[in-house]
C-alpha cells in the first residue's frame, strides 16, 4: 500500500466532502470514495441503527439488502460495528467461505448472496454514535489488515 498516496487522497477527500451541496451528496461521495480508496472494496454503504435501520448511500442495491439482513438477524460485522456497546470500532470478516462463530446465520446467507468478505467501522463524534461505514467485497480474502487500517483512517475522517 502506498500510504503517502493514500494520505494525499484522504486530504483531497476532506476538502471534497466540504464542497458537497447536501448531506445525501456527502454520504454518496463517502461510499463512492471507499470503493476507490480501500483495496478490495467492491461496494460500500452506511448503516444507521434506530427503530428502523436505514441503509444510506449504498453504492449497489445489494448493499441495502445485506444491511437489512443483518438487522433482521441481529448479527453481522456491520450491525455490530454500528452498535458501540460491542466495544469494537472496526470489525472484519476476511473470508465468508470459512465458518464465523460470531455471525453464523448472517455469514451463511451472505455467502449465498455472493459475498466474500466485509468490514464495518463505527462512525462517531465526541457527542454521538452515527452508525457504521460498511465495505463489501465479492472475493473471499479481499480485505487484509492493510485494508482494515485504510478503512479505519477513512472512517475517522468521515
Amino acid at each position: 500500500m502506498d500510504w503517502q498516496g493514500f494520505a494525499e487522497q484522504i486530504g483531497d477527500m476532506a476538502h471534497d466532502l466540504l464542497e458537497q451541496p447536501s448531506v445525501d451528496a456527502t454520504l454518496e461521495r463517502i461510499t463512492r470514495l471507499a470503493t476507490e480508496l480501500v483495496a478490495g472494496c467492491d461496494a460500500a454503504g452506511i448503516l444507521v441503527l434506530s427503530a428502523e435501520s436505514v441503509s444510506l448511500a449504498p453504492t449497489e442495491p445489494w448493499v441495502a439488502e445485506l444491511d437489512q439482513l443483518q438487522r433482521k438477524l441481529c448479527q453481522g460485522p456491520c450491525f455490530d460495528a454500528a452498535r458501540p456497546s460491542t466495544g469494537e470500532r472496526a470489525l472484519r470478516t476476511a473470508d465468508f467461505t470459512e465458518a464465523e462463530p460470531r455471525w453464523p446465520d448472517f455469514v451463511a446467507e451472505a455467502r449465498k448472496a455472493g459475498l466474500g468478505s466485509m468490514m464495518g467501522f463505527l462512525l462517531y463524534t465526541e457527542d454521538e454514535d452515527f452508525g457504521a461505514l460498511n465495505l463489501y467485497s465479492r472475493r473471499p480474502g479481499a480485505f487484509t489488515q492493510e485494508s482494515e487500517r485504510a478503512g479505519v483512517i477513512l472512517a475517522s475522517h468521515v
